[in-house]
């Protein structure tokens, strides 16, 4: 398989790609077929390498909910609403095949056929807060897209009564929930806005504003870029920058082993479980004092705090780490109201010193960002294709960053009002954490809120990898690794962030330690006890 994939994206251009032009701008082209966009393309390999599509749950769903919190809505209005909207945006109908003449992923724009491009369902009768979030990450969480026949918008209506009356007028009012679900590949976080703007407009009948581009115009502007042929072109020197990055990067090290896990086999089942923890207040502000004072995002702070964490997890065994962590890729001015798939990930490489200082590391991981950020136009399909001969193996670790100001969550449209309705995002949460399913063996999520000055984290974990017992305690192990480094309390062995070596970090619970003395003895029976410790968390 991994090698049958290497041919879906050749890596040597014809003479023809190579002699192409570089559009000056991203324009209109009419066109209804095209190569997949890299994003797309990373997408589709993900669910057909990584995982197995017939037993692994749905992954690539995004999910918004919408509750009905005043006036009614016409069923039929919204189905027409639908289908006018698919009109518009042409890639929330658009086919994503691997092409076997070719050898490339491609896509094809599909025609409108009544109400067949779109999945619809209806539950009546009253439903429990409970049956509903039940109901909510079992849609999250279950296959409902043909992305080869161009199907990948699902729209579910939930009334909450059913009366003889409802029947007839096949109405939703007040308390009925819209569930919208949209396949990655067609649709990312910031489309949501766009997305519901297009809908109720169309419900209201409201003349649409004056566009001709669509997602496949922006795929063929991206096959422009990639195939510029001038050395000094940003994408030519986006290559040269990755290349060096990850130059001797041990792609084939086990870190599930390192950390003292068991990992059966490559493919993922797309289970998984997730732990959160709030940090304590004082902490939140040592946080925020840390970054202003050496003039570092909370983002790179943070993901210094997840390289350290790794560091310690493997046993200090390992040195060398990548973590990949998402960016919207929304570059060009044109692409910030358009409705698609641009995400790009980006891999942050750190070669972990033991005897550097906390803060010399930080402001390593501030340059680090700084420079993946000024080559983000490089997809990350074409980053390891350009320093790999074969696909190499997913990178295990990520990191995101979510900020109350700017959040990646899917509540960015709150309240939306309509003729005859107003809609409002179903409860506050981010459906895309905690709903049984992981993308990636381990993966943080920090997200902090700058209004009430707290920071909350979320780990998750594939259940392929990690068991419940051994993570059931990491949350509580980063929350004493970062007391540690944030804290002023002397009793709690604080570093010294300027001066004293991340290697005298710990992430040892109380628990360990007693049982330090024991392991030792069990492992080593002929051997005296002397202080030092054997257990693998350090």
């Amino acid at each position: 398989m991994l090698s049958a994939a290497r041919k879906y994206f050749p890596k040597k251009q014809n003479k023809q790609q190579a002699e192409q032009s570089l559009s000056p701008t991203l324009i209109p082209t009419g066109r209804l077929k095209a190569v997949a966009s890299s994003a797309q393309q990373r997408v589709w390999l993900d669910e057909q390498i990584s995982f197995n599509p017939s037993r692994s749950p749905a992954l690539y769903n995004i999910i918004l909910p919408l509750v009905i919190k005043q006036g009614s809505i016409l069923i039929s209005s919204i189905r027409s609403a639908i289908v006018h909207t698919l009109e518009r945006h042409a890639v929330l109908r658009t086919a994503v095949f691997f092409n076997q003449e070719s050898g490339e992923l491609e896509q094809a724009v599909q025609p409108i056929i009544a109400d067949q491009n779109y999945s619809f369902e209806v539950t009546r009768g009253a439903k429990s807060l409970e049956e509903i979030e039940t109901l909510l990450v079992s849609e999250f969480t279950t296959h409902f897209a043909q992305v080869e026949h161009g199907l990948v918008v699902r729209c579910h209506l939930i009334k909450m009564s059913m009366n003889s009356e409802d029947e007839i007028e096949e109405t939703l009012h007040a308390k009925d929930i819209i569930i919208f679900l949209i396949h990655h590949i067609a649709f990312d976080i910031s489309s949501v806005n766009t997305f519901i703007d297009t809908f109720t407009g169309a419900y209201d009948l409201r003349e649409p504003l004056d566009s001709t581009l669509q997602y496949i115009d922006y795929a063929l502007y991206e096959q422009n870029l990639l195939a510029d042929p001038a050395e000094n072109s940003k994408i030519n020197e986006a290559r040269r920058f990755w290349s060096t990055l990850m130059s001797g990067y041990e792609w084939y090290n086990d870190y599930s082993l390192i950390i003292g896990t068991t990992s059966k086999t490559k493919v993922r089942s797309g289970l998984g479980h997730a732990v959160s923890f709030d940090l304590a207040s004082d902490l939140v502000q040592a946080q925020i004092e840390c970054a202003m004072s050496n003039n570092v995002s909370m983002f790179q702070l943070g993901l210094t705090c997840f390289f350290v964490f790794l560091y310690k997890l493997c046993n200090s065994n390992r040195y060398d780490f990548c973590v990949t962590s998402a960016t919207d890729n929304r570059h060009l001015p044109e692409t910030k109201t358009m409705i698609g798939m641009f995400v790009n990930l980006l891999i942050y490489r750190m070669k972990i010193d033991p005897v550097e200082s906390f803060t010399t590391l930080m402001l390593r991981t501030r340059q680090l960002c700084i420079n993946v950020l000024q080559h983000a136009e490089l997809s990350y399909d074409k980053i390891i294709d350009n320093i790999n001969n074969s696909l190499p193996p997913k990178i295990p670790f990520h990191f995101q960053y979510q900020s109350v100001m700017s959040s990646l969550t899917y509540g960015a449209t709150e309240v939306t009002k309509m003729k005859d309705a107003i809609l409002k995002s179903y409860s506050g949460r981010d459906w895309s954490h905690g709903n049984g399913t992981a993308l990636n063996d381990l993966s943080l999520t920090m997200t902090h809120d700058y209004h009430r000055q707290t920071t909350h984290f979320i780990f998750e974990y594939s259940t392929d990898v990690f068991d419940d017992t051994m993570v059931s305690t990491i949350g509580r192990r980063f929350q004493h690794f970062l007391s540690q480094i944030f804290s002023t309390d002397v009793d709690k062995n604080q570093l010294n962030q300027n001066y004293d070596p991340i290697s005298k970090l710990s992430i040892l619970l109380s628990e360990d330690t007693d049982e330090i003395p024991r392991t030792v003895f069990y492992r080593l029976p002929s051997t005296a006890y002397t202080g030092k410790g054997f257990i693998w968390f350090c």
